[in-house]
């Protein structure tokens, strides 16, 4: 994580910063390694049936009801790998406890922080574990969440029913929302013939997602 990509998630490039907010980021980014715990795995599920007809994918009793674009990223995969990864619940409580002080700007910037957090511990369980699939003679696919790309966010629960109990200390609400804020879940595909794609925006409809267009 970088000066340069927390100020790009809120807005800015370069030499458009204002001071206090530039200021602001350096001390958050500081601040923030005293309030991240990083936790994260993969399960992979070997057996796997992928439903073409209803663009779904049968992992022991649950469906999980992927549909259209997405599907078709991950309609090769012969296994299928559950991801969890959390930055913990103390970033987003200071954050909260910021903003309950009036410093609305410092906790907003240490939510975007651990936001980014979250995605680039993924980033890098994902590359160690792309390593040891291609080790083995597999690829993998990019990273997909429920929320995303038409997938339900209420499949969340199926994925949380898979996956061990308490697995990284998370666990979801009756909304299917994650405690702590700051974690992602999801899936990855692995096989012999997969292709690994970067995301383009176009295959998402989740409009107001804070990667939307970022390089």
């Amino acid at each position: 994580m970088s000066f340069g990509e927390v100020a790009g998630y809120m807005g800015y490039n370069g030499a458009d910063i204002p001071s206090p907010v530039n200021n602001l980021i350096i001390k958050s980014i500081d601040d923030a390694a005293n309030y991240c715990d990083i936790q994260g795995g993969i399960l992979v599920c070997n057996d796997i049936i992928p439903d073409h007809a209803k663009k779904s994918i049968h992992i022991a009793e649950y469906e999980l009801n992927i549909k259209g674009r997405l599907f078709n990223e991950i309609k090769d995969s012969e296994k299928i790998a559950l991801f969890l990864c959390t930055a913990g619940s103390d970033i987003s409580n200071h954050s909260k406890r910021l903003m309950d002080k009036k410093d609305m700007l410092e906790g907003y910037i240490l939510d975007i922080i651990g936001s980014v957090v979250v995605e680039r511990a993924m980033d890098q369980i994902q590359e160690q574990f792309g390593n040891e699939m291609k080790a083995s003679g597999y690829r993998i696919t990019n990273r997909y969440s429920p929320g995303y790309c038409g997938w339900k966010t209420n499949e969340q629960f199926k994925l949380f029913n898979i996956l061990p109990r308490d697995f990284c200390g998370v666990r979801l609400t009756e909304s299917a929302l994650m405690i702590p804020i700051k974690s992602i879940s999801g899936i990855i595909g692995i096989g012999l013939h997969v292709e690994y794609q970067e995301y383009h925006c176009e295959l998402c409809d989740a409009v107001n997602c804070i990667y939307r267009d970022k390089k």
